[in-house]
């Protein structure tokens, strides 16, 4: 074999194992386009969400509020970076979703949500959003320190069927199997939460989110 031959060759293999990337596959959609809020929208409670720096930013305030995608997904791979700059803010990203009424002490959104708080912490674990209860099986739900605090975490999640994979800095964090759950909220939505503060002070806690990519299944 020739040297050319053998570095094609070993190219191939390397290509092979690496695999696509993200921004080289034309199977991968931008949901974020980097500068505006364009195909999402605003739902439930006060925050306000800016397209600033590259990044989606979310100020909290009293209640719960979304910045949901104009379209539902189904099956699929998802990508992104998150930081949350005040560690007493809890987030999420919401996925196969059902928007539901905008009322007073109903949640504007319902369905499984990847949880992402400071670290030690329950981020990567599943929750059901609405239902007030854990997907994630309650002899998995372990804190864990694969987000680093004030900095910009990566987040991949896989669902296809029942099964909900989740990985946090590249460390695998949820893999669990919701029947229950693939049946009720088999596509839907996805959201970017800033969760309500109890005890708000006036000071809005901010949470922000970049990179956002989807690839279907």
């Amino acid at each position: 074999m020739s040297m050319k031959t053998s570095l094609t060759a070993g190219l191939a293999g390397l290509l092979f194992l690496v695999g696509p990337l993200q921004g080289e596959d034309p199977g991968w959609i931008e949901l974020f386009d980097g500068k505006t809020l364009d195909g999402w929208s605003k739902t439930g409670g006060d925050a306000v969400f800016k397209a600033e720096g590259g990044a989606i930013t979310g100020s909290g305030a009293k209640k719960t509020t979304f910045l949901v995608t104009k379209e539902d997904y189904g099956d699929f791979e998802l990508v992104f970076e998150y930081k949350l700059h005040d560690l007493d803010l809890n987030s999420g990203v919401q996925f196969r979703s059902e928007r539901t009424p905008s009322r007073e002490r109903v949640n504007t959104l319902k369905g499984p949500q990847i949880e992402l708080t400071k670290s030690p912490g329950r981020s990567g674990l599943i929750f059901r959003q609405g239902g007030g209860a854990w997907i994630t099986p309650e002899d998995k739900l372990v804190r864990n320190s694969a987000a680093k605090n004030g900095e910009w975490n990566t987040v991949k999640l896989r669902v296809e069927g029942p099964r909900i994979q989740t990985w946090i800095n590249g460390i695998l964090i949820n893999d669990s199997v919701s029947e229950e759950d693939q049946k009720r909220y088999a596509s839907g939505a996805i959201g970017l939460q800033v969760h309500g503060i109890r005890d708000y002070d006036g000071t809005p806690r901010r949470a922000s989110w970049r990179g956002i990519r989807l690839k279907k299944l």
